[in-house]
């Protein structure tokens, strides 16, 4: 309701970001990016806030295509929706530095434990 935009917010780059996103995927993006600011108690919503929900939308977007192709799919689909979501993780992965040699260090760390 108080919500303000920050007024560097970069529409045109944003919406390149969402080429393909669905009216509701967009609606859930805005939504998030407000859910990103009142989580910092911030009345404002900043570009950071727009580019994460958008992260976050199309990664809960591919796990659902996922779940979906277990459900209803066969081999080939879920070999497809597995990469794409592999694909997509790897990308916000390396966004912060995080290498797969990192993940599987921590899996094997985990496996050691048991």
């Amino acid at each position: 309701k108080d919500m303000k935009l920050d007024k560097g917010i970069n529409i045109d780059k944003l919406s390149k970001l969402m080429i393909g996103f669905s009216g509701a995927e967009i609606k859930a993006v805005c939504t998030e990016a407000g859910y990103f600011a009142i989580r910092e108690n911030r009345f404002k919503v900043y570009q950071k806030d727009f580019v994460q929900a958008i992260k976050k939308v199309k990664l809960e977007e591919e796990a659902d295509e996922l779940i979906e192709a277990f459900q209803e799919k066969g081999r080939k689909e879920i070999i497809w929706e597995t990469a794409d979501l592999l694909y997509f993780l790897i990308v916000m992965l390396a966004s912060k530095g995080i290498s797969l040699n990192d993940v599987n260090s921590e899996l094997q760390r985990r496996s050691e434990e048991k």
